[in-house]
């Protein structure tokens, strides 16, 4: 099949490693697969400071953003006093009681975190801004048929000042009004309000619900929207893996695996604590980012999960998944952006991919999505989890044909890429 001759640079806040997001891995692949000019900008490590809408970078691009308006009021005050008076007293003492608000800001914000911590991300903040802007203007692009693709809002900052009217805004994760690290009246959202909603050529995001929270929480419309679910391409071998395990009637063992962030936020530590009581019979796995907390506490534990850091490419990831029974998918932080998780929780679909059915704890809506759909157990507290191995092994037969059909009907992306993402991008360049 010949390739489209186009051009995409995608800009993202992960190193095109072993650690990538298998979501993203398996949307480049497809993308170097159809168009003849892909070209991805990565950070230097896995979803910290340049590119990451966390907490410190938040705090600093507000800093960075406030300075700016200081110096723009500052400016505008200076041009008022010149041409109305020069010696006026009230313009003079309306700049000092806007030099002592910037201070304060600026000292607040300081105050609220570690000044070591605060200090080395605004340093590696900078660096990594000005590397990446010189990346972005030598990019050389072979056709004039071209889009860019950024990664959170971040990403998007930057791609907007070297690619104007050239970039679609790809949403991962929403800092919604009700979430505890959001600044309020924060100045990024203030940014994408009034760049994004001018020259966004689309939003790529999960779904509606998610779109209109995402609306909500920068205060902007996107005329064109792009929904794409967390989802992952299909193969031969996730097809027969899933066939094979629909069959499954041995449960001597019971094999459960924790994926992704392993903290507290995930249940991580509750599950641990549940796990001391659980039968002999069950095992337990936790597989990624492990805190260190969590780590402490399964040193302390008289009965230790089984752990693994290492992280896997796509093709090993899926193996080393294929030995477990059952996934648990955890989500302890109420707010808006994980209570709208169905079609963004990537956990979830690399069980569903293998026909592995799953237990998740989080929101009522996330439970009820799962217990709907009938591909495993949605509960209301870690004391259910148990219980909820017993009724998944007694019908394990069903919740893994059901696990697979979801796959295949929601989250396939090689289906979702081929039939609609190639019309959607045809419209942008």
């Amino acid at each position: 099949m010949n390739k489209i001759q186009a051009s995409i640079l995608v800009i993202g806040y992960q190193k095109e490693d072993d650690r990538m997001y298998p979501h993203l891995h398996d949307f480049l692949f497809n993308l170097r697969g159809t168009y003849e000019d892909v070209i991805y900008a990565g950070s230097d490590d896995r979803g910290v400071a340049l590119f990451h809408s966390d907490l410190y970078m938040r705090k600093i691009l507000d800093l960075f953003y406030f300075h700016k308006w200081f110096i723009n009021r500052r400016n505008k005050i200076k041009e008022k006093n010149i041409n109305v008076n020069k010696s006026s007293n009230r313009n003079r003492i309306v700049s000092k009681k806007l030099n002592i608000k910037h201070f304060l800001k600026v000292g607040k914000c300081f105050m609220r975190n570690r000044f070591t911590i605060l200090f080395a991300n605004v340093v590696i903040y900078f660096w990594r801004s000005n590397k990446l802007l010189r990346f972005l203007k030598n990019v050389q692009f072979k056709y004039d048929r071209r889009i860019v693709i950024a990664i959170d809002h971040t990403a998007y900052y930057f791609a907007e000042k070297c690619f104007p009217d050239k970039v679609v805004l790809w949403s991962y994760d929403i800092i919604a009004k009700d979430a505890n690290n959001r600044i309020k009246n924060g100045f990024l959202e203030k940014v994408v309000t009034s760049k994004g909603n001018r020259n966004a050529r689309a939003l790529i995001i999960q779904d509606e619900q998610r779109k209109q929270l995402m609306e909500e929480s920068v205060g902007a419309s996107f005329s064109k929207t792009i929904y794409l679910p967390v989802s992952l391409n299909d193969s031969e071998f996730c097809k027969n893996a899933a066939n094979d395990r629909q069959k499954k009637t041995n449960f001597d063992v019971v094999n459960i695996i924790q994926d992704g962030a392993i903290q507290k936020i995930r249940y991580s530590d509750q599950i641990i604590d549940a796990f001391q009581k659980w039968p002999v019979s069950y095992k337990l796995h936790l597989h990624g980012m492990i805190d260190q907390e969590v780590k402490n506490q399964i040193l302390l534990s008289e009965r230790k999960p089984t752990t693994s850091e290492l992280m896997y490419d796509s093709d090993r990831l899926i193996l080393f998944f294929n030995d477990y029974d059952i996934g648990f998918v955890g989500y302890a932080r109420k707010n808006s952006n994980q209570n709208l998780i169905e079609n963004a929780s990537g956990q979830i679909v690399e069980f569903l991919r293998l026909g592995i059915p799953v237990i998740v704890c989080g929101s009522s809506l996330f439970n009820d999505f799962i217990n709907r759909q009938n591909v495993g157990v949605g509960v209301s507290s870690i004391s259910e989890v148990e219980d909820a191995i017993k009724t998944v092994v007694d019908n394990y037969s069903s919740f893994s044909y059901n696990a697979r059909k979801l796959y295949e009907i929601r989250y396939n992306l090689t289906v979702i890429f081929n039939d609609y993402l190639i019309k959607s991008f045809e419209s942008l360049f």
